[in-house]
């Protein structure tokens, strides 16, 4: 409520983060780092333990880089795990959140970068991968840890679970798309003003997909139907990220 920093934890090579409301007395930041997930104990602001992974998680900077790394999946494990994408070993490592130790490193396609959970796809959920360098997106049941795939274009970016109709939307890069897709197939295919997707955004008040186009600074708006409703232009010079705020339902973005 002050809009003050009441803390700076020092960790080297930080990316993405994720929140885990079981672990610790205020719940617990699992934070990647290189090839780390660090543990920030939210009611003291301190790391507890470094968790090697197999490999470096993806931080490249760019036009496309506002997809989750790392997510956390209440069904496995006694405090739940986070699955976090190891792109340099072409895996996902599981890391169970009770002993804060990996579990499984399960390999997917070549130069995975971004992991959604759909919870509603098999017994304890399932996480989707995009594979930048292969020809499809990987899906590993996170009761038994099979992985299966979906045919789609190279140059894929940014994975994003829609809670509404239980879909996972992602990014074609160089094709100025959004693939929807449902447990096992591509099911719509959404055309933007442009061929630069820079980020793609739910708003959870009225059931909508926002996809931004970072070159074009155009932001469409996608219905739960999978429509594109509207389009309307960003005035700042890059847009490149954008997220929304449930509290006064706003998407805020970013310039690069």
């Amino acid at each position: 409520s002050t809009n003050a920093i009441i803390a700076t934890i020092s960790i080297y090579g930080i990316g993405d983060s994720i929140y885990n409301p079981t672990v610790g007395p205020s719940g617990s930041l699992y934070i990647t780092s290189n090839s780390n997930v660090g543990v920030i104990d939210c009611s003291t602001n301190t790391v507890t333990v470094t968790i090697p992974t197999s490999g470096q998680v993806y931080a490249n900077g760019g036009g496309n880089n506002a997809g989750r790394r790392i997510v956390y999946v209440p069904t496995i494990g006694a405090s739940g795990s986070v699955y976090v994408v190891c792109n340099t070993t072409t895996a996902v490592d599981i890391v169970d959140c009770f002993s804060n130790s990996t579990t499984n490193s399960i390999p997917i396609g070549l130069y995975p970068q971004f992991i959604a959970y759909n919870p509603t796809v098999g017994a304890s959920g399932s996480v989707y991968i995009n594979n930048a360098n292969s020809t499809f997106v990987s899906i590993i049941d996170c009761s038994t840890n099979a992985t299966s795939s979906i045919p789609i274009n190279t140059n894929t970016g940014e994975v994003l679970y829609i809670p509404s109709n239980n879909t996972v939307a992602i990014i074609n890069v160089g094709y100025g798309v959004v693939d929807i897709m449902n447990s096992n197939a591509i099911i719509a295919t959404i055309s933007t003003p442009d061929s630069a997707v820079s980020t793609i955004t739910y708003n959870s008040d009225n059931e909508t997909l926002y996809v931004l186009d970072g070159t074009g600074n155009v932001m469409s708006v996608v219905n739960s139907s999978n429509i594109v409703t509207s389009t309307f232009s960003i005035t700042c010079s890059g847009p490149i990220f954008s997220t929304y705020n449930p509290t006064d339902n706003k998407i805020y973005i970013s310039d690069y």
